[in-house]
């Protein structure tokens, strides 16, 4: 056999090892790819589980606070509110969204001539 015969008669076999190791290199990149998006399927799923967790928390928050003596209990011992005393004004600040108890001066407001 001369040197092109013998490289000829090796060519078939040459090109079924690379088609061979290009499908295997595919078949790893699938592979890959497949438990890839299975961890992101899990990771997603646990996080529509805690979101599905915190809605009924909130929804069950929501269903508490419909009752206004819950409300007015809620307010009076979490976060200190009473009732305005009378004189006092209760004044709501639109630009920094702060609810302001007033408390008018001795003797103000009594005679319209000051």
């Amino acid at each position: 056999m001369t040197k092109t015969g013998w490289i000829r008669s090796l060519l078939p076999s040459i090109v079924c090892i690379l088609l061979l190791v290009i499908l295997g290199l595919t078949l790893a990149w699938q592979h890959v790819n497949a438990l890839s998006i299975g961890y992101k399927i899990n990771e997603l799923t646990n996080k529509k589980s805690d979101l599905e967790h915190q809605h009924r928390v909130l929804l069950l928050e929501k269903a508490s606070l419909v009752d206004y003596e819950k409300i007015e209990k809620k307010a009076r011992l979490t976060h200190g509110f009473r009732e305005p005393n009378p004189g006092e004004q209760l004044i709501y600040m639109v630009e920094s969204s702060r609810l302001i108890l007033c408390v008018p001066e001795q003797g103000r407001g009594s005679n319209p001539s000051h």
